[in-house]
């Protein structure tokens, strides 16, 4: 267990100065490698002035057997009322704990479509944010559906962003894409 390791795949960062405490997740779906990546890097390399970085591996299962899920999709787990039956339920639950420390959360996936454009989903207390991302798409109305990290922070009154870094196969252009919208949102959120 590295030192800042609160509980299994979740890391703490913290800053010199008190500050805003955020989250950001990645493999949430164990087959979207650019969130994975992007943890590893923030993991290793991520320094802070100010504040508080929860840095979290989403699905450990799905990641180790490179499969979106295991048992159910993660992303509509978000519940306090989940059942707490499945790995990726239970896994929520530990996951809901780090958030509810947080004031903000960036979520980092991918997708399969090979022509589709990177999006964001938010709702309006995250569009400015969200907008100075490198994306053409932001949409919203998610968290109606109820059981996505997103719509978790924003029925808390919370900002929550799932960023869709671009497809699959072009991991290079996506995890670009990444880094510019984490340092966009550590600077939103004067952390760094």
């Amino acid at each position: 267990m590295m030192k800042d390791e609160i509980i299994k795949g979740v890391f703490i960062k913290k800053g010199k100065k008190e500050g805003k405490t955020i989250a950001i997740f990645g493999g949430i779906h164990g087959n979207e490698d650019v969130g994975v990546k992007m943890i590893d890097k923030l993991c290793e390399k991520l320094e802070i002035d100010t504040g508080t970085v929860y840095l979290a591996y989403g699905n450990l299962e799905a990641i180790k057997k490179n499969k979106r899920f295991t048992e159910t999709n993660l992303n509509r787990c978000f519940d306090e009322d989940n059942g707490c039956k499945t790995y990726e339920e239970k896994r929520a639950q530990e996951l809901m704990s780090v958030l509810d420390k947080c004031e903000a959360l960036l979520d980092l996936h991918s997708f399969t479509n090979p022509y589709g454009e990177p999006f964001a989903i938010c709702e309006e207390n995250a569009f400015d944010i969200a907008r100075q991302f490198d994306v053409g798409v932001v949409s919203s109305g998610w968290s109606k559906m109820g059981g996505g990290n997103d719509g978790y922070m924003y029925n808390q009154g919370k900002v929550g962003i799932c960023l869709e870094c671009g497809p699959h196969y072009k991991l290079n252009e996506s995890m670009q894409r990444a880094e510019l919208a984490v340092d966009s949102f550590l600077k939103y959120f004067n952390l760094s």
